[in-house]
């Protein structure tokens, strides 16, 4: 029988649509969002109840009573877990940082204390903030009091003993540390900000809520911290005070020149008062690298906020202890927490020792 002709042929059958590669990896990631979504309940519930997390920020802060700034929380607890280190917190009734177990009945003179973040001690248990351990030193001539309070800067540092003073505080010697990874920069930043429920800058939305109630969103930011490189704007700002041309003119230069008069106006101050003043002055850990290698990299100087804030001292006769060549004697990653930027215990100690030693006719009996 002969062939049927291609027109009486039946067609083939149509070929079934090939489903794209892409609209089937989407479906699978899909898929799996979906099934992990699904997770976060019982996973959340893991963590509550086989390792439950502390908040990785300070949730002790509230709006100054009479200053235009925030103040740390009269009376508070905290404990905080921020992936470098585990710590708590405590203050007294005039919301001063004390030791866990609160400070005891001291009838010494008073060494009051003036600072940012690393005179309150980020990152370590009082006991081992450099105030801590001043204050524990069964040779000391006073009874040391924490005023410092993370976010602070130069303004802060004056409005406080201001406000100290009118309150009848008359400390025999106040003691100032200087960060000086900002505290230029913190002579023009805003320190008017708002306190949501203890915590800085806080607005209360979404965000807030997860933080707030979530372990397992805890979890993960402490994780995050072990691993994340330093904040961007830091960077920044370092690479602007290593650059000579920056201190001519523009904010740098502004932020300098109020650095100078707050200093001169707390020595006025104490001057007026009958208090001794001494200034620590902290490094931030690449000034402290540089030096301890020897000279400033290629494309500018990271000591040069620290000789600007020595000169300045200088040139105001003001006591101080620059601690950059003792920390310099030691490795950045021994003194300084990687991530957080702040004094590890190792830190705190070495500045403690270093104050023992060149302000002993100030601070020992």
């Amino acid at each position: 029988m002969p062939d049927a002709s291609p027109q009486e042929r039946p067609a083939p059958p149509a070929a079934r649509p090939r489903r794209p590669r892409r609209r089937r990896a989407w479906a699978k990631l899909l898929a799996a969002a979906i099934a992990f979504a699904a997770m976060i309940p019982f996973m959340e519930l893991a963590v509550r109840l086989l390792a439950p997390r502390p908040p990785s920020w300070l949730a002790i802060y509230r709006r100054h009573p009479a200053l235009p700034t925030f103040a740390l929380l009269p009376d508070a607890r905290a404990e905080v877990d921020t992936g470098e280190s585990r710590w708590t917190v405590r203050t007294d009734a005039q919301g001063f940082r004390v030791p866990r177990d609160g400070a005891p009945a001291d009838p010494r003179p008073v060494a009051l204390w003036l600072g940012d973040s690393y005179t309150f001690g980020q990152g370590v248990d009082f006991e081992d903030t450099y105030v801590g351990r001043l204050a524990a030193d069964p040779s000391r001539r006073d009874r040391h009091v924490d005023a410092g309070v993370g976010g602070y800067g130069p303004i802060q540092y004056r409005q406080t003993l201001e406000y100290v003073l009118a309150r009848g505080l008359r400390p025999r010697v106040v003691l100032v540390g200087t960060f000086l990874g900002n505290d230029f920069f913190d002579c023009i930043w805003s320190k008017d900000v708002a306190v949501h429920d203890g915590v800085l800058a806080d607005d209360g939305g979404w965000k807030s809520f997860i933080r707030r109630r979530s372990h397992l969103y805890r979890l993960a930011a402490a994780a995050l911290h072990r691993f994340r490189p330093p904040p961007i704007r830091q960077d920044l700002l370092d690479r602007e005070m290593a650059d000579p041309r920056s201190w001519s003119d523009g904010e740098l230069a502004e932020a300098e020149r109020v650095f100078r008069r707050e200093l001169q106006r707390i020595a006025a101050l104490c001057r007026e008062h009958g208090i001794a003043l001494a200034v620590l002055v902290i490094p931030r850990d690449t000034t402290v690298d540089a030096v301890a290698r020897g000279g400033a990299p290629a494309g500018g100087d990271p000591a040069l906020p620290r000789d600007r804030a020595v000169a300045i001292l200088r040139e105001l006769g003001i006591r101080h202890l620059d601690l950059t060549p003792v920390l310099a004697g030691r490795p950045v990653a021994e003194t300084y927490f990687p991530h957080d930027g702040h004094f590890t215990p190792r830190g705190h100690a070495l500045a403690a020792d270093a104050m023992r030693a060149a302000w002993a006719d100030l601070l020992l009996r």
